[in-house]
């Protein structure tokens, strides 16, 4: 089959026809010629800008495949192999991606020059280097056309397609993150690219989980009982498959799983005491070193420590909260109702005794006791005679003797807080 297809070039040659043969351009060892030299200079894939039209330079004759070169010695020379080798630097920063081309051809004579036509629009023409380098702008496919050339005539011809990423492909990662509560927290990308597309994100929250795919997170960091900084790490990889990474810290703070809540106690609000409340916390959990106790009475009024003391003016059912405190972050809290009697609840008994009869042996006895804070709940009286009574106003007629008889008249007040009071006063009944 060789052999016929020599013989047709040859008869080709003798009537100046023009013979090509088929170029394998998957590898660079394969060998072809070309009669006319022309190939496409433009990306065929997607790289940017489009060029159009194919690689120009000096005029030359092809020669027919075999081939041999004329020369003004009358030599020949046999070329073979014909193809070129290709090498890339790595696109990511700090780094720029050049593709070098070096040519494999076999046999190639003294003298003959190349011509390059790298299909993006840039070439190299008429140089002795058989090696050539190109720097493409934009990612994409291109064919890279090589002809050798020598006394006005192409020697050979080769074309092959190679995909370039292109300059500026490597990314610049960056986020933000976003604490909605306590130890949760959202995290966005920020992250730039100037040619290409980021296609991986890839996170490392530095508590040893991480995420994958997205460019919005979410994550919820362990509960400690100590306040904490994690260092989390964004690495971004480009369609290139460059890549560049961007940490941060975030903050942490304890977090505790406390229960429980807090003992009210009193001292007795009669007088001559006073009502004195001490507030101690009763938490059931690990609290941290040196915690703040705050609270909040429920009357306007707040204190700090534990445990702590409160005086309350007024009678009420108030709503205590206490807050526990730990760098000046809230890290529990609990409230639940306290009655406070308050201030000044003993009433004081006095009361006036008033005869109501001619004869003498009748009283009305009509009470003034007062209360500065409350109200009198009862009064109690005791006439001496072994009677009783328990309004505030009250009638009492004493049995006469031969004699004359002195009674002791008391009343016993009591107030809303428990707190009694009790005042006495004499009476004299006259004889029948």
């Amino acid at each position: 089959m060789k052999r016929n297809i020599f013989f047709l070039c040859v008869l080709s040659a003798l009537y100046s026809v023009s013979c090509t043969r088929v170029v394998d351009y998957s590898s660079s060892t394969s060998s072809s010629s070309s009669s006319s030299g022309s190939s496409s200079g433009s990306p065929s894939g997607s790289g940017t800008p489009p060029v159009s039209g194919g690689p120009s330079g000096p005029s030359a004759t092809p020669l027919p495949p075999g081939s041999r070169s004329g020369g003004s010695n009358g030599t020949t020379t046999t070329i073979s192999h014909i193809g070129f080798a290709i090498s890339s630097t790595s696109p990511c920063a700090p780094s720029q991606e050049v593709f070098t081309f070096k040519d494999t051809t076999v046999g190639i004579p003294t003298g003959a020059t190349y011509q390059w036509y790298f299909g993006d629009g840039n070439s190299v023409v008429g140089i002795n280097d058989s090696i050539a380098s190109n720097q493409y702008n934009y990612g994409g496919t291109y064919t890279v056309t090589m002809k050798i050339i020598k006394n006005n005539q192409i020697l050979a011809t080769y074309s092959k397609g190679i995909t370039a990423f292109g300059q500026d492909v490597s990314p610049t990662a960056n986020f933000y993150g976003s604490q909605s509560s306590g130890n949760n927290y959202s995290f966005n990308s920020t992250s730039s690219l100037n040619h290409g597309s980021i296609k991986q994100y890839n996170w490392d929250f530095g508590d040893g989980a991480t995420a994958t795919g997205n460019s919005f997170v979410k994550h919820t960091f362990p509960s400690t009982p100590y306040d904490k900084y994690y260092t989390v790490s964004l690495t971004v990889t480009s369609s290139a498959g460059c890549t560049n990474t961007y940490s941060s810290q975030f903050f942490i703070p304890a977090i505790y799983t406390l229960t429980g809540n807090f003992i009210a106690t009193s001292t007795n609000p009669c007088a001559p005491s006073k009502e004195i409340f001490t507030f101690t916390q009763n938490l059931v959990g690990v609290l941290p070193p040196n915690p703040e106790f705050d609270w909040d009475f429920g009357d306007g009024t707040t204190g700090i420590g534990n445990p702590v003391q409160h005086e309350y003016t007024y009678g009420n059912n108030n709503n205590v909260t206490l807050y526990v405190k730990y760098n000046s972050t809230t890290i529990y809290q609990v409230t639940k109702g306290v009655v406070a009697l308050g201030q000044n609840v003993t009433p004081t008994a006095i009361f006036q005794p008033q005869v109501t009869n001619s004869t003498g042996n009748a009283y009305s006895f009509n009470s003034q006791s007062t209360v500065p804070h409350g109200s009198i709940v009862s009064y109690n009286w005791s006439f001496g005679d072994g009677f009783t009574a328990n309004n505030a106003f009250v009638t009492h007629t004493y049995a006469q003797t031969s004699i004359t008889q002195n009674f002791t008249v008391s009343l016993t007040v009591t107030g809303s807080s428990g707190c009694n009071n009790t005042t006495s006063q004499i009476v004299s009944i006259p004889p029948k």
